[in-house]
């Protein structure tokens, strides 16, 4: 099946908000937008083959450029050495294999020619193009290309933005549930009212799956969505084969883990959206090179190197906000155990509070 069908398909069965949708690469659009490009470049004498040979001759340059408005403007230029003058404004230029400008002898003065097809470029201008080393080659539809695709890209980056918010608010609040739920607390009585044994088990489990990232020396580094979906169903099958819902002592906590989970599979489903736009992104600028032979693919992400959804990670942003305000707020035994009687060799360890909470900073593999 064809890219374009499954990225269709999987938009649309992934039930995905309709706001989503809205704002997800037009990849179709953009296949459609590509043919115009290739065929006007190849109006202008530059098919796949001439633009490689210019391009490996490195008498031919495709640059992508920010400018000061933050638009991404697309350009062609060319050595003048590496083109010929068109006898009418009509002809297609072409390119001599000797790599010098040259009229050939039935040509019109040379008041009435033109460079690589502009009718608009007079014999001055052709002498300062010379002299500046390159030659611009005017072209429309590759900058609507890549404005479509800029425009959508930075849409894709104010949704993850909103979504990254919603998140980080729902897990600041779970954080303080948990961190009461699980407080320690002194007496047999009162014992009885926390949960702090059983939340510590679960997320003991939850940092064993590690859902979104791993640090096993085989594969280290970010998960793509389907394994992060299969050790997120692990996770719970561990939690439901232990009992551990049964074992709470406080209907609240039982709450508390749905909100938990359901904040893993927003993010899960906010992940596999980012993942597939980007997929999209991706696939269409290799088809862009392929049909045109420019090769913007390394151009491309330098170009929109600021743009979150391009070089960041909403999985990781989020992974590292849970840490902090969620896994850090359940107390390990290891946070009350004394190191100095530890180390010292003592049969009777002591236990001391651990000081207060250092701001918390979590690295994941890049």
């Amino acid at each position: 099946m064809k890219f374009g069908h499954s990225f269709k398909e999987a938009l649309q069965g992934e039930s995905y908000p309709q706001h989503w949708v809205d704002k997800a690469i037009p990849y179709g659009q953009l296949k459609k937008l590509l043919g115009k490009v290739r065929e006007e470049l190849t109006r202008n004498g530059y098919d796949p083959d001439t633009l490689h040979r210019l391009l490996a001759d490195h008498n031919a340059e495709y640059r992508l450029r920010v400018e000061n408005s933050h638009i991404l403007r697309p350009k062609l230029v060319v050595r003048p050495s590496a083109s010929t003058i068109c006898l009418r404004s009509d002809t297609v230029p072409k390119l001599l294999t000797g790599g010098e400008l040259s009229t050939p002898a039935s040509a019109p003065p040379k008041s009435s020619s033109v460079l690589l097809g502009n009718p608009t470029l007079s014999p001055p201008s052709l002498a300062q193009a010379q002299d500046a080393g390159w030659v611009d080659i005017p072209l429309d539809s590759d900058a609507k290309f890549f404005n479509i695709l800029q425009t959508d890209v930075v849409e894709l980056d104010s949704l993850q933005t909103q979504e990254r918010q919603s998140m980080n608010d729902g897990i600041q609040l779970l954080g303080d549930e948990i961190a009461r739920l699980a407080r320690p607390r002194k007496g047999v009585i009162h014992i009885a009212k926390s949960d702090l044994y059983r939340w510590r088990e679960i997320f003991e489990l939850y940092l064993a799956a590690q859902v979104f990232f791993s640090t096993a020396e085989t594969a280290t580094g970010p998960r793509d969505s389907e394994k992060a979906r299969k050790q997120l169903v692990w996770f719970q099958d561990e939690v439901n084969k232990r009992q551990l819902l049964q074992k709470f002592k406080l209907k609240a906590s039982a709450e508390a883990y749905t909100h938990f989970l359901e904040l893993n599979a927003t993010l899960l489903k906010n992940f596999k959206f980012q993942e597939l736009n980007r997929t999209a992104v991706t696939k269409i600028i290799k088809k862009f090179d392929k049909q045109t032979s420019l090769g913007v693919k390394a151009e491309f992400p330098k170009a929109m190197s600021s743009a979150p959804f391009i070089v960041g990670s909403i999985a990781k942003d989020i992974c590292s906000q849970m840490a902090c305000e969620v896994l850090s707020r359940v107390p390990q035994i290891v946070d009350y155990t004394c190191t100095i009687c530890t180390h010292a060799g003592r049969s009777t360890s002591k236990f001391r509070p651990r000081p207060p909470p250092q701001p918390c900073v979590v690295v994941y593999p890049s």
